[in-house]
């Protein structure tokens, strides 16, 4: 069945993991393994802290996924978690904040789906 694409979604990208991991495809699978199976839990608990207005928490979870977002390419998420991030530390716009979670939310979840197919394709023997 094929992944259906979000609208305004980032689209995988491994340019900047395969430069860091100088192309150790061991490595990367690695890595691409870690972002599919922490992600969908972080955003779950980013969801419920945002539900629980706990913005120290928001704050804190959303700077710790932004590397994994850089590593696997998905600049325009990335840039979303950098204003939630920053409006739960400023105290301000938080109303902002449920709706431009969701798109990241969204983007992470059609991006661990395509890391999964390419996990699969392109590192099964590393």
């Amino acid at each position: 069945m094929p992944i259906e694409m979000p609208e305004n979604t980032d689209t995988v990208d491994l340019t900047y993991l395969s430069s860091i991991c100088d192309n150790d495809k061991q490595f990367m699978r690695e890595m691409i393994e870690n972002f599919v199976q922490e992600m969908p839990d972080n955003i779950a608990c980013i969801a419920q802290h945002i539900e629980e207005e706990n913005w120290p928490e928001v704050k804190k979870l959303t700077h710790k996924m932004k590397p994994a977002l850089q590593f696997m390419g998905l600049p325009e998420t990335l840039k979303h978690v950098r204003t939630i991030e920053q409006q739960s530390k400023e105290g301000e716009n938080h109303d902002e904040i449920p709706l431009l979670f969701e798109k990241v939310a969204e983007n992470i979840r059609y991006a661990v789906e395509v890391l999964k197919t390419i996990a699969i394709q392109q590192f099964k023997d590393a």
